[in-house]
């Protein structure tokens, strides 16, 4: 990938621990190009995310890697919020 780096990285329900590929809680089977690329922030809803949307990263509350590594399984902010 080339370009600037995807907003997803900094987005509390990315997937870091995912090395094969980039995924999130809104898309558990794979992030769409137009959003890595830098065409779509996806702070609005956008077809087929679940109802999840960006939400930044809290440094002070970082999220851990998932015992079970389910991509199916809804986990809810910190703040009880999608």
């Amino acid at each position: 990938m080339q370009g600037p780096e995807p907003v997803c990285l900094g987005c509390w329900h990315y997937h870091h621990w995912n090395v094969s590929g980039f995924t999130c809680d809104a898309f558990p089977k794979g992030i769409p190009g137009k959003i890595l690329e830098g065409g779509g922030d996806h702070k609005k809803r956008i077809a087929g995310d679940n109802g999840i949307t960006f939400k930044a990263m809290d440094p002070m509350n970082p999220r851990e890697e998932p015992e079970d590594l389910d991509p199916d399984r809804k986990e809810k902010n910190p703040d009880g919020n999608n």
